[in-house]
């Protein structure tokens, strides 16, 4: 018990002595969220198992990400794009807040640069697109060490809730 200040020295007030406060909770909690978030590679039996699709080419790729693109930038008519890996063969998991689902489909890499709502370009932003059987499934942006899924409901602008890691193309 402490003296509150500025008071009769009589009246105390309760000091968060021996709890957790909430100021030392939420970093760990925030962190144990990440952490789930980084789910692993898929098993050796998964990978033999999976059912990539088939293969989308590189200007149906371009043109469905152009399409998605369109409907969530403040300004799509400035987008720049720069497309860096034709798709390959790959795998995704949903974030944890999704049910961690894992995918298999194909990959393809590509920067997209756009104004603002002020005018003003933003400067290239890191995306992974996730494609299967000629559908574009999941689109996510890097930021960090983290891959951030956007949201595929149409219109639905940025990043979504949840993060995933990464994900490596088999082989």
């Amino acid at each position: 018990m402490s003296v509150i200040p500025g008071h009769h020295p009589g009246l105390t007030w309760p000091r968060n002595e021996g709890r957790t406060s909430l100021n030392t909770l939420l970093p760990l909690l925030c962190s144990l969220f990440i952490l789930l978030g980084c789910q692993g590679q898929p098993s050796a039996e998964e990978l033999e198992a999976a059912n990539y699709g088939d293969m989308i080419a590189q200007g149906r790729a371009e043109e469905l990400l152009r399409e998605f693109f369109q409907t969530r930038l403040k300004d799509p008519e400035s987008a720049r794009y720069r497309f860096t890996q034709a798709p390959k063969p790959s795998w995704w998991r949903d974030p944890v807040i999704a049910g961690s689902g894992l995918h298999f489909g194909q990959e393809a890499a590509l920067w997209v640069n756009a104004k603002n709502g002020y005018g003003g370009y933003t400067g290239e932003k890191r995306f992974r697109a996730y494609f299967f059987n000629d559908v574009l499934r999941c689109v996510m942006e890097r930021i960090g060490d983290y891959w951030i899924p956007w949201s595929m409901k149409r219109g639905g602008r940025g990043p979504s809730p949840g993060t995933a890691r990464r994900r490596r193309s088999p082989g």
